[in-house]
């Protein structure tokens, strides 16, 4: 079993392993249908999803003869008076038959897994914390007491020209604050000005020594809840229905109605993550967290060159998006099927074999492939579909840049489930047809110190419109 990396395991990591070791015949089991899982951060999720599920199992099932979760009797007679294993009722023991190998099939599956954070609760409210360090405007000592650093020609102390609050390391930084500003550094032009804060110099010895006049900074400890929200899905069917396609096709009906459920919540999980990223992008404000790009303004003569101005435009906002959270540049894109046919054109992008290990779950977002090195590049299908209907008489077309780093924490936005698939089933009281319910339980949480600096969307305009130069000309 692989060694745990202490910054992949936020649990302990004795626990990790052990976790990692009881569920390894399905974390390593792979075939036609369940592809084998390669990333070990998702192996770690899922192995705590398996045993957050498994404990559902043991304490929300009904021990033999209490009622069951609709009222009905914790399983129906079978021969000679026993219990039978074949009923719809809590506790039934084919549950962790169904729910076991959905989670292990359809969480790794997951988009999310790729383009946000994972971290897995073990209850239904978590705690979402992190540690912001400031500068201080005061000095760690009395100044009245200073016999060195008076003695500096540089009057002015490091610490006055740092705001109090600002934060530590990240777009403001104070190169005096821990030694002074040299007059020497006068180097300047009117087309390439310097401020006071880039001319910052180590303090010399002489001027800095047996004094208590110490430039300090200060750490705030921030945090925020998450609690776990539902989503819930539930089907029926006619008893003659199941018995006819049971026996003149050979279909459990049962098992395909779950799993068909089950694709329908994880489509919905991966939407909602994408709306999201989508909105917080909006949120931050023209220019740092969305831009437009038109066909008819881009700088090209065919349709090569613009493909080309735009992956340009895509670059830029990139290295934006590493300039913003200080982490790294964009390192995927989600866009909408005419946007990634102008980047699948590009030389650069490099396709996915399709014998690969390639999600391909239709559940209306698929990874196509790389472009320059550096993107991985991801085709959103649903957006069309849905924006084309209702109130929108034109397609939204678009390109979401966002930066996932290789730690769960390292993202915009942590998607936390906590328990992936409830199962109930019962038998109407009315109809007597069989019902199936399925539910899980998960919470979001942004960024908390801003989940904005990580994504930006590219709106893009005119496409498939006739434009000058060219009479008709049409781009895409």
């Amino acid at each position: 079993m692989k060694q745990i990396k202490p910054s992949q395991s936020y649990i302990d990591r004795d626990r990790a392993s052990s976790l990692l070791k009881k569920w390894a015949p399905l974390l390593e089991h792979a075939d036609d249908a369940t592809p084998a899982i390669k990333d070990d951060h998702t192996k770690l999720n899922t192995a705590i999803l398996l045993e957050n599920q498994e404990r559902w199992c043991f304490e929300a099932s009904n021990a033999a003869g209490n009622s069951g979760v609709f009222g009905t009797l914790q399983g129906a007679p079978g021969q000679g008076g026993q219990p039978s294993s074949d009923f719809y009722a809590t506790g039934d023991a084919r549950l962790p038959k169904i729910l076991i190998p959905m989670i292990r099939r359809t969480f790794p599956e997951l988009i999310t897994n790729e383009i946000v954070g994972v971290q897995p609760m073990s209850g239904p409210v978590g705690l979402a914390f992190a540690l912001r360090y400031k500068y201080e405007a005061s000095p760690l000592g009395n100044t009245a007491l200073d016999n060195g650093y008076g003695s500096s020609s540089n009057t002015a102390s490091p610490w006055t020209s740092a705001s109090q609050g600002t934060e530590v390391g990240w777009n403001y930084l104070n190169t005096r604050y821990t030694g002074t500003s040299a007059s020497w550094l006068s180097g300047n032009a009117a087309n390439f000005p310097f401020v006071a804060d880039d001319q910052g110099v180590a303090q010399l010895l002489s001027n800095f020594e047996l004094t208590s006049n110490i430039p300090q900074m200060v750490v705030s400890f921030e945090k925020t809840a998450v609690e776990a929200g539902t989503r819930r899905l539930a089907a029926r069917w006619s008893v003659e229905l199941e018995q006819d396609l049971k026996n003149m096709n050979g279909i459990d009906i049962d098992n395909e109605l779950t799993n068909a459920m089950s694709y329908e919540i994880q489509a919905e999980i991966d939407r909602e993550m994408v709306i999201r990223m989508c909105q917080i992008a909006l949120n931050g404000g023209s220019g740092a967290g969305y831009s437009f790009w038109y066909a008819a303004s881009a700088d090209g003569r065919w349709l090569g060159e613009r493909n080309r101005d735009f992956y340009a435009r895509v670059i830029v906002e990139a290295n934006r998006v590493a300039i913003r959270n200080r982490r790294g540049a964009a390192n995927f894109i989600i866009a909408t099927p005419r946007v990634c046919a102008m980047l699948e054109m590009l030389p650069e992008f490099q396709w996915f074999s399709v014998q690969g290990n390639v999600n391909t779950q239709p559940v209306g977002i698929a990874k196509v492939g790389t472009l320059g090195g550096r993107f991985a590049v991801y085709r959103d299908t649903r957006t069309e579909a849905q924006y084309q209907v209702g109130t929108r008489g034109t397609a939204l077309e678009y390109a979401l840049l966002g930066y996932k780093g290789a730690e769960y924490y390292d993202t915009g936005i942590v998607y936390c489930p906590y328990i992936p698939v409830l199962v109930q089933r019962t038998v109407g009281p009315n109809d007597f047809s069989p019902r199936v319910g399925l539910m899980t339980r998960y919470g979001v949480i942004d960024h908390i110190f801003g989940a904005s600096l990580y994504y930006h969307l590219i709106i893009v305009s005119g496409l498939g419109t006739a434009f000058v130069p060219g009479t008709g000309a049409t781009f895409l």
